[in-house]
């Protein structure tokens, strides 16, 4: 059975989720690719992004994604995943465990036959009541 270019990419977002490596989370990147993460205003090309994604993972061990709501929209060669994640992770050093929620949405473009994630934007949910950021799933 052939999947749909929605199954492609919603597949392609999930298994950057359960990426461990740098490598392994930007391996369906666009030599072009845009991110928007929580740490810095952006990362602009294929090898910035990488190379921040190996720092960060250098950090880190025994990454856990949950996906708690993912959709795709596909029309023609653009196409979108938008998505709300549990983050889990331990920390290298042994200090505590990191864990919070993103809403992230993933920007595709189908070149060759091939579909490549063009842009990323990463964000915290709000609690527009105390200004802070919410990393639970309880909301």
């Amino acid at each position: 059975m052939t999947k749909t270019d929605q199954e492609i990419i919603t597949g392609i977002t999930k298994k950057m989720g359960e990426a461990q490596t740098g490598d392994e989370i930007t391996e369906f990147w666009h030599k072009n690719a845009t991110w928007f993460d929580l740490q810095f205003y952006s990362k602009k090309g294929f090898e910035n992004c990488r190379n921040e994604f190996r720092e960060q993972f250098a950090k880190i061990t025994n990454v856990r994604t949950g996906f708690l709501e993912i959709e795709a929209y596909v029309d023609g060669s653009v196409g979108f995943v938008q998505s709300i994640q549990h983050f889990q992770c331990d920390n290298v050093d042994g200090s505590s465990s990191t864990e919070f929620l993103t809403r992230q949405t993933d920007g595709y473009i189908k070149e060759n036959g091939e579909w490549k994630l063009i842009h990323q934007h990463v964000s915290l949910p709000t609690d527009f009541r105390t200004g802070k950021a919410i990393f639970s799933t309880e909301l």
